[in-house]
């Protein structure tokens, strides 16, 4: 195999910790394999730092206008691309971007072409949620509609929810049935390819934790942290009260200091400090705390990864649908449901990863193997059947 170039269609923009994070992983994970891996970005948005296209912009606005509480959709959106920010925050997440990712920017039509070519052997098209079901633009980028079907390999996308909607049903199984190598991050995911298309699709890690804990500390140049310990609260949208009360207990109860990361919010004495970190220092937080409260996939992946003891809660959405079975998946697979919305935080560092430790080593695996398979490579990892 003379040419081994990879390219790879995901979502990294938006200023997203774990956007960013499942990209780089992406990256890694097929770089180590022999490869050399791209992650491919298409020309043309609108605002710097997100991917925001007029074409997509335009059918959003128009089926929003089209379909029942479709405004409430655009009104999302909206909401999504406007959160606050520090500068420096965006600055860190920039750089990451640019020294790190290094995506490689492309027309559509060019990438059709080359796609075309021998320039590559395959594109993988994941993870994150790039085929998130209830949106009103169904980016045929994210299903590797550019290449041939031949090269098209899905490597653990998530669509977000449990089920699809009516209006998206169609189209989202014609792009799902023409990729022959199939995986979700999910069971439900499972369960919506299998019904849309008939097909059978492997439940795969997300990519941020199949490179494991020492990979993470080393590619990241991440030190352990000797300073004041501290409780890091990650919340994507302002969190719910059970949430707030949970920061608050468990925060007094230990003694810890609450940083707060990464969007501000009114009125919420509760924090002793916030601070602006792009990906790389996010991770640091992480891997340092004391303990994390969050709503995020991407928070709780990094507490599985570092063995941090964590409480995840419900996403505090407002008008959004809630997009919950991402993160029971996956402490339902690493048997740790009882971190997931606790109703008593009395024993809150009464945890044991040492289950959720086997389990995810054997996963990691499992997820490369996959991708052995699907790019023809002889096995180079055995695994053994969990009991």
């Amino acid at each position: 195999m003379e040419n081994k170039k990879i390219g790879i269609a995901t979502v990294y923009t938006g200023y997203n910790y774990g956007s960013a994070l499942q990209a780089y992983a992406t990256k890694e994970i097929l770089n180590r394999m022999g490869y050399t891996a791209e992650l491919l970005k298409l020309r043309g948005s609108l605002l710097p730092g997100r991917d925001v296209r007029l074409k997509k912009l335009l059918t959003i606005a128009a089926r929003s206008l089209l379909h029942k509480g479709g405004t409430k959709n655009l009104q999302n959106y909206s909401t999504s691309i406007r959160k606050a920010l520090s500068a420096e925050t965006k600055d860190k997440c920039d750089a990451f971007t640019a020294e790190i990712l290094q995506p490689k920017i492309v027309s559509y039509s060019a990438l059709k072409k080359t796609a075309h070519s021998d320039a590559y052997t395959a594109f993988v098209c994941g993870s994150d949620q790039i085929w998130n079901a209830a949106v009103f633009y169904v980016d045929p980028f994210y299903y590797l509609q550019f290449a041939p079907v031949e090269k098209r390999i899905a490597f653990a996308p998530s669509f977000g929810r449990e089920t699809i909607p009516d209006y998206n049903k169609k189209k989202i199984a014609k792009y799902v049935s023409q990729i022959p190598y199939k995986s979700v991050r999910e069971a439900s995911g499972a369960d919506i390819v299998r019904e849309l298309s008939g097909d059978t699709a492997d439940v795969l890690l997300d990519p941020t934790l199949v490179l494991s804990a020492p990979e993470w500390t080393e590619k990241l140049n991440l030190h352990t942290s000797h300073e004041e310990k501290y409780l890091f609260a990650y919340f994507l949208d302002a969190p719910s009260e059970r949430a707030v009360q949970a920061v608050l207990a468990i925060s007094k109860k230990y003694g810890l200091q609450v940083i707060g990361l990464p969007y501000t919010f009114d009125n919420l004495p509760w924090k002793d400090a916030v601070v602006s970190a792009g990906p790389r220092e996010f991770v640091a937080y992480v891997k340092n705390a004391s303990f994390v409260c969050t709503d995020s996939f991407h928070g709780t992946a990094f507490c599985l990864n570092y063995k941090v003891p964590f409480y995840t809660f419900e996403r505090n959405y407002g008008n959004a649908s809630k997009q919950s079975a991402r993160i029971e998946s996956i402490l339902n697979l690493v048997e740790l449901p009882e971190r997931y919305e606790p109703q008593n935080t009395a024993n809150a560092l009464n945890i044991s990863f040492e289950t959720a430790n086997t389990i995810l080593s054997y996963e990691r695996e499992k997820s490369k193997q996959y991708l052995q398979t699907c790019l023809g490579q002889p096995q180079q990892t055995k695994i053994t059947v969990l009991k």
